[in-house]
Protein backbone atom coordinates (compact mmCIF):
# COMPACT_ATOMS: atom_id res chain seq x y z
CA UNK A 1 0.00 0.00 0.00
CA UNK A 2 2.86 2.41 0.82
CA UNK A 3 4.03 2.23 -2.87
CA UNK A 4 0.47 3.27 -4.29
CA UNK A 5 0.10 6.14 -1.23
CA UNK A 6 3.36 7.51 -2.35
CA UNK A 7 2.10 7.29 -6.45
CA UNK A 8 -0.81 9.06 -5.34
CA UNK A 9 1.08 12.18 -3.63
CA UNK A 10 3.40 11.71 -6.05
CA UNK A 11 0.32 13.08 -8.82
CA UNK A 12 -0.85 15.37 -6.50
CA UNK A 13 1.89 17.58 -6.50
CA UNK A 14 2.79 16.79 -9.66
CA UNK A 15 -0.78 19.34 -10.51
CA UNK A 16 0.73 22.21 -8.67
CA UNK A 17 2.84 24.53 -10.25
CA UNK A 18 6.01 26.86 -9.98
CA UNK A 19 3.06 29.82 -9.05
CA UNK A 20 0.59 28.25 -7.06
CA UNK A 21 3.06 25.65 -5.54
CA UNK A 22 1.77 21.93 -4.19
CA UNK A 23 -1.66 20.62 -4.09
CA UNK A 24 -1.15 19.77 -0.47
CA UNK A 25 0.01 22.69 1.44
CA UNK A 26 -0.96 21.72 4.70
CA UNK A 27 -1.14 18.03 6.40
CA UNK A 28 -2.59 16.94 9.95
CA UNK A 29 -2.01 13.59 10.62
CA UNK A 30 -4.73 11.84 12.52
CA UNK A 31 -4.34 8.23 13.29
CA UNK A 32 -4.90 5.19 15.06
CA UNK A 33 -2.29 3.64 17.80
CA UNK A 34 -2.00 0.81 16.10
CA UNK A 35 1.34 -0.10 14.83
CA UNK A 36 0.81 -0.75 11.11
CA UNK A 37 -0.67 3.39 11.09
CA UNK A 38 2.11 4.95 12.64
CA UNK A 39 4.39 3.01 10.94
CA UNK A 40 2.50 4.59 7.79
CA UNK A 41 2.59 8.17 9.26
CA UNK A 42 6.25 7.69 9.59
CA UNK A 43 6.85 6.63 6.20
CA UNK A 44 5.01 9.38 5.18
CA UNK A 45 7.01 12.36 7.28
CA UNK A 46 9.50 12.30 4.62
CA UNK A 47 6.92 12.75 1.60
CA UNK A 48 5.53 15.88 3.19
CA UNK A 49 8.34 17.25 4.94
CA UNK A 50 7.42 20.67 6.43
CA UNK A 51 4.40 20.24 5.33
CA UNK A 52 2.88 18.66 8.52
CA UNK A 53 1.37 20.53 11.25
CA UNK A 54 0.91 18.10 13.54
CA UNK A 55 0.39 14.10 14.04
CA UNK A 56 -2.52 13.05 16.72
CA UNK A 57 -2.55 9.77 17.82
CA UNK A 58 -6.25 8.87 18.48
CA UNK A 59 -7.21 5.51 20.32
CA UNK A 60 -11.15 6.61 18.98
CA UNK A 61 -10.71 5.85 15.51
CA UNK A 62 -9.75 2.10 16.52
CA UNK A 63 -10.62 -1.17 13.91
CA UNK A 64 -13.00 -3.70 16.02
CA UNK A 65 -13.25 -7.20 14.65
CA UNK A 66 -16.71 -8.62 15.19
CA UNK A 67 -16.34 -12.41 14.12
CA UNK A 68 -19.43 -14.48 14.00
CA UNK A 69 -20.76 -13.49 17.14
CA UNK A 70 -24.75 -14.43 17.59
CA UNK A 71 -26.65 -15.53 20.93
CA UNK A 72 -25.00 -15.46 23.95
CA UNK A 73 -21.77 -14.85 22.88
CA UNK A 74 -22.47 -11.70 21.16
CA UNK A 75 -24.34 -10.27 24.64
CA UNK A 76 -21.25 -10.94 26.25
CA UNK A 77 -18.74 -9.66 23.52
CA UNK A 78 -21.39 -6.43 23.83
CA UNK A 79 -20.78 -6.10 27.85
CA UNK A 80 -16.91 -6.27 27.56
CA UNK A 81 -17.13 -3.84 24.92
CA UNK A 82 -19.18 -1.52 26.49
CA UNK A 83 -16.51 -1.74 29.76
CA UNK A 84 -13.89 -0.86 27.38
CA UNK A 85 -15.26 1.74 25.15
Amino acid sequence: AGKRIEAIFQQMDQKGDAKNGPVIERVHLVISPFERTIQTAEALRPWFEDRIVRTVVQPRIREQEFGNLQGDDFKEFRKAQKKVG
